[in-house]
């Protein structure tokens, strides 16, 4: 999340010819929480069989929804946005 926030800081500054540029240096900060978490295992948040779960889903819209979201990655945020329109060409 901190490497978007750099790129759009130094998006911002190009667009705007702020001559600012931004680099957060995180290799340090990542070798630090290797070292803190070593032999942590993180939990997983994805479901086991997430084809037989959007099965499961009764509503049509609902297994649309969770298609789009396990093929390409959507988030839930970027799903609630989206409106019948969205799809028309």
């Amino acid at each position: 999340m901190i490497e978007k926030l750099e790129v759009a800081f130094n998006m911002y500054s190009e667009r705007f010819n702020r001559k600012n540029t931004y680099n957060f240096k995180l290799s340090s900060v990542r070798a630090y929480a290797k070292e803190v978490c070593a032999g942590e295992q993180m939990p997983s948040r994805a479901y086991e069989s997430p084809v037989e779960l959007m099965g499961a889903l009764k509503e049509s819209v609902c297994r649309l929804i969770a298609s789009i979201q396990y093929e390409g990655g959507a988030r839930l945020g970027e799903m609630r946005t989206l409106r019948e329109w969205s799809f028309k060409g």
